[in-house]
């Protein structure tokens, strides 16, 4: 699905996704979708993500982490107090200490899943070029193919 409502009419022709869907396949009988969206409501902008279950519903944004059921009621809910300060903060020690003591001090996600994370978000892309499914594999095949060492880049 893609939306979009920028004042400019030039922009809206350029600028398209404010919100974003993905459904998963996972076998004939379970998928997900995952929605990343911007909502303004009277005023109060919200940026979260949503990822829909069989049963269940997970909202996360800046400063919640919302779980509901089926029906819409909260099962669980948490509430953090965390700035935008505080968490970029905490990324660049993360990334600081991984190069300095990388033993003591790993990295929260590897390049490995950076790049299935990759895949998966240009996999969307292209579905959403084409109106067609695509895999996330084939984009992960396609960069590791060999470059043959005759050919000149």
């Amino acid at each position: 699905m893609n939306t979009n409502q920028a004042c400019d009419k030039q922009q809206r022709l350029y600028r398209t996704e404010d919100t974003a869907i993905v459904t998963m396949k996972f076998n004939d009988t379970l998928i997900g979708n995952l929605t990343a969206c911007q909502h303004v409501t009277t005023g109060v902008k919200e940026e979260s993500l949503k990822i829909y279950g069989k049963d269940k519903t997970i909202k996360a944004s800046m400063d919640r982490l919302t779980v509901t059921d089926g029906s819409g009621q909260i099962i669980e809910q948490r509430q953090y107090d965390n700035d935008m300060a505080y968490c970029t903060k905490k990324l660049l020690q993360n990334f600081a200490l991984s190069i300095l003591s990388p033993d003591n001090n790993l990295l929260c996600s590897s390049a490995g899943e950076n790049l299935n994370v990759m895949a998966v978000i240009e996999s969307a892309y292209l579905s959403a070029r084409t109106g067609c499914p695509e895999e996330p594999g084939r984009i992960l095949q396609m960069g590791s193919q060999q470059v043959p060492t005759s050919t000149k880049i």
